[in-house]
């Protein structure tokens, strides 16, 4: 509020023009440095709005005030120096009541640990105290009324009611929002039939980021009017359903079969409770299948169900089913036909997998499929029983060993080796797994056509018996330090060169 100041002796007003010219820039700089380094260590420091407040308003004002006065001589009663006390009064108020804020409110600030009070809820309250202040300030100032002006401010606000009432409605219903503390920053919330983080809520309008990344600025009327759905991060899962056409020559219960079993191996899928494939409808475009992806964390669940419709590609891709076409349209080409037998043999000597004459490849190469797997699938799971021996043809393929919540990488597969464990022929489970470490291309040989083989070439059963034979006993051995009463004794480089030794044979 402006004060009572002493006339300056004509002799000094020099000196003091100078002190005022050269303080006003000095501290400009010294309050601006400080704003840029309270904003690089904390960005949302509470003191960084008073702060700007004196850099950008409160020091100009008190510049041009001291200048009205001093250098220009002008008296309290100048309609110019009036404007700047009112003026410099106002911001002076604001600056003092947003400092009050950070030091009572702020997040290092001891009352704000016992009494959390929402952002808007303080603002709204900061403005009231300002308009208040600002009204005492114009009454003393300008010899004004106080009762007349709070009457005039009544007035216009009707006014302003009138004009604004869907911007004053969505502020209104902002307020209800924050003030029942129901919906937080950082919270997920479904609302009609939408769904999304909540970064930011103001006067207006709730920032929202949903799965897909879109953010939406949503306003607080529209909010109000819904039920919401307040999801918390990592104990409740949300589901985004992603839906796939088959042609009806394509039996309903092998798609489904094919759906469920996917959702199960794809990463970060929730299986609490069970994924189940439904069949939606039966129209024009052929018959539409649909599962609910899930996951415990909303923000990666987009991703979750990318994953999960390229597991699925390639896992019809490896049954022999087809898509329909975009739009609709179904498509009534045939399912991929399996390569011929002798071009899968031929595929065979290309990458040297094994020993044999072209007759023999071709007997091994005749029910031989040809597959593709995305990089991350697994081709054989740990303890899984395999019908098939798989040959790599392209990409790269790794051996893996799970145990005690370990997975130690065995060995790195080229194109031209096979994949096979002797637990094969044995009818058991593999004691590793095998994944593909890129987009990669196999053949799979049916285990009988590859016994078959075996037995009428005694040399090249040989050397395999000898190869799984090692690997088996490597295999028992690493199983055997990795016991519980033994697992102390060893260590985690020791089981790993262990397993590898099942591949140096």
């Amino acid at each position: 509020m402006p004060t009572t100041t002493a006339p300056i002796p004509a002799g000094n007003w020099t000196v003091w023009a100078v002190l005022l010219l050269a303080a006003f820039p000095v501290l400009v700089i010294a309050t601006g440095e400080a704003l840029d380094r309270l904003r690089a260590r904390n960005p949302d420091s509470p003191y960084l709005t008073p702060l700007a407040i004196l850099r950008h308003g409160v020091l100009p004002l008190a510049f041009v005030d001291g200048l009205l006065r001093i250098v220009v001589g002008l008296g309290e009663d100048h309609l110019a120096v009036k404007l700047a006390d009112t003026a410099l009064s106002i911001v002076v108020l604001n600056a003092a009541i947003a400092f009050l804020n950070g030091l009572l409110f702020g997040e290092d600030a001891q009352l704000a640990g016992r009494v959390r009070l929402p952002r808007l809820l303080l603002d709204l309250t900061r403005l009231v105290l300002v308009l208040c202040g600002a009204a005492i300030v114009v009454a003393r100032t300008w010899g004004v009324d106080v009762s007349s002006v709070f009457t005039a401010l009544g007035v216009g606000s009707v006014v302003l009611g009138l004009a604004l009432q869907d911007t004053l409605g969505s502020i209104f219903a902002g307020i209800a929002l924050v003030s029942a503390r129901q919906i937080h920053v950082g919270d997920w919330i479904k609302y009609g039939t939408d769904e999304g983080e909540v970064l930011a809520m103001n006067w207006r309008a709730v920032k929202i980021r949903t799965s897909a990344g879109d953010v939406l600025y949503v306003p607080n009327g529209v909010i109000s009017k819904q039920a919401v759905r307040v999801l918390t991060l990592g104990k409740e899962t949300t589901t985004l359903p992603a839906t796939v056409r088959f042609p009806y020559g394509t039996s309903p219960d092998a798609v489904v079969t094919l759906m469920t079993e996917v959702a199960r191996t794809t990463r970060g899928f929730h299986l609490v409770p069970p994924p189940v494939a439904l069949v939606n409808a039966l129209d024009d475009g052929g018959i539409e299948y649909s599962i609910g992806v899930r996951a415990t964390d909303p923000r990666q669940l987009a991703g979750v169900r990318s994953e999960y419709l390229t597991d699925l590609w390639f896992a019809a891709q490896r049954a022999g089913l087809t898509f329909t076409g975009a739009l609709g349209a179904a498509e009534h080409a045939p399912p991929p036909a399996r390569q011929p037998a002798a071009a899968v043999a031929e595929t065979l000597a290309r990458v040297g997998a094994f020993r044999l004459d072209p007759d023999g490849l071709e007997r091994l190469a005749r029910d031989a499929r040809v597959e593709q797997y995305r990089a991350g699938q697994t081709i054989v799971a740990q303890g899984a029983v395999t019908g098939d021996v798989y040959v790599l043809v392209s990409g790269r393929a790794s051996a893996v060993f799970a145990a005690g919540g370990h997975e130690i990488v065995l060995h790195g597969f080229e194109p031209g080796q096979a994949v096979m464990a002797k637990s094969l022929f044995q009818g058991r489970g593999t004691p590793f797994a095998f994944r593909a470490a890129t987009e990669l291309e196999v053949v799979a040989i049916p285990l009988a056509d590859f016994r078959e083989i075996c037995l009428a070439d005694f040399a090249l059963a040989r050397e395999i018996e000898q190869i799984l034979t090692a690997r088996e006993e490597a295999a028992a051995r690493v199983l055997a330090k990795a016991s519980p009463e033994t697992r102390g004794d060893v260590g985690l480089s020791d089981r790993m060169q262990l397993m590898r030794e099942m591949f140096q044979s």
